[in-house]
């Protein structure tokens, strides 16, 4: 699912995102994300639904796997 969201750069310039989200670097806070923003409505749709197929696959080939049940959630305030 895309995300909307502004985003302050490092000089203080605000810029409008639409993005999926594939990640997070727990070293750095930072979100990995596929920028959807530049692209007209037709193709965010388009590349949103080959994300989605994407992810979907992924997640068939990791219960394939038998780790279905391996998912975890973790806080990232209680990450020492």
């Amino acid at each position: 699912m895309a995300h909307h969201f502004i985003y302050e750069k490092a000089n203080g310039d605000l810029s409008e995102r639409i993005v999926i989200p594939i990640g997070f670097d727990f070293n750095h806070d930072n979100i990995l994300a596929i920028d959807l923003t530049e692209f007209d409505e037709e193709e965010k749709i388009y590349y949103e639904t080959a994300l989605e197929a994407a992810r979907d696959a992924f997640n068939k080939a990791i219960r394939d796997a038998g780790l279905g049940h391996n998912y975890r959630n973790f806080k990232v305030s209680r990450i020492k």
